[in-house]
This record gives structure tokens, C-alpha cells and sequence, in this order.
């Protein structure tokens, strides 16, 4: 049997290889290298608690106690959420009846979607040689102000 040559690697790969391994300077941001995260440590260590609920979780689970204090129960034997939500719904619409503007506009938008604004602007590009003659006029102006004006 006879033995074939090892192929050599190509130049190419092995430069690549070399330009990798070679290490970064630091850079030196003063006192911001203080006060960032360091390399493998968590920036929120204790995280988010165990069991922690969410709202529409809380939500629920307080509609279901509701109905139950007051015994209202669906044609299974389940709490109705349903009517609890529709109790809440005839307390907002009987403030909005009373006047309430915010309860009024809480209940259009959770039915509609909130009411979109349009907004025009018109932005001037300006060149950096008018900014700097801006600059050099007001300069102009502040050299000739006097101490009351700078109050």
C-alpha cells in the first residue's frame, strides 16, 4: 500500500487563521469601562421572580373570583367571566353617561381602536457651511450683549 502525501494547506486559510487569533486592544473609555457589564455576568442577576403573574393573568383569576362571590355561574357550572366583564362595561358606560370624558374615551377606543393623528412636518437640510455662518453671526450677537441681557 502505498502512502499519500499530506496535502498542504493553502496560504489562504492559514493567514486567516493567523489574523483571528490575534487579540484586540482594549479600548479605553474612561469612566465608562466602570459602569459596564462585564464579560459573563448578567445584567439583571436575580431576573424576573418565579411565578410572577401577568396582567391578564391577574385579570382572570380576579373576574373568576368575582363571579363566584356573587354566584354567578354559566350553564356548565363555571364562573362567567362574560357577565363580569359586562358588569364592568355597564359601570363604564353609566360613568360616561354621567359625564366622565376619560371613561367615554376608554370605551370608544377599546371598541374602535384609538383615533389616529397625522402629523406634518417639513424638515430644511441645511449645509455646514450655513450652520457655520449661523454660528458666527450669533457669536457676533452674544459679543455685543451686555450682563442684564445674559440674565
Amino acid at each position: 500500500m502505498k502512502k499519500e502525501p499530506k496535502k498542504q494547506k493553502s496560504s489562504v486559510k492559514s493567514s486567516v487563521k493567523a489574523k483571528n487569533t490575534k487579540k484586540k486592544p482594549e479600548k479605553k473609555l474612561g469612566y465608562l469601562a466602570d459602569h459596564q457589564f462585564k464579560k459573563g455576568k448578567s445584567g439583571n442577576p436575580k431576573g424576573r421572580p418565579k411565578g410572577l403573574k401577568n396582567y391578564k393573568t391577574l385579570l382572570e383569576e380576579t373576574m373568576i373570583e368575582v363571579a363566584i362571590e356573587n354566584e354567578w355561574f354559566d350553564e356548565d357550572g363555571k364562573p362567567d367571566k362574560a357577565r363580569v366583564m359586562r358588569m364592568i362595561m355597564k359601570k363604564q358606560i353609566d360613568k360616561s353617561l354621567d359625564g366622565s370624558v376619560k371613561h367615554m374615551a376608554d370605551m370608544y377606543d377599546r371598541a374602535y381602536g384609538k383615533a389616529r393623528t397625522n402629523i406634518q412636518a417639513e424638515v430644511k437640510m441645511v449645509g455646514s457651511a450655513e450652520l457655520d455662518a449661523r454660528r458666527k453671526s450669533l457669536r457676533g450677537m452674544m459679543a455685543n450683549w451686555t450682563e442684564e441681557d445674559k440674565e
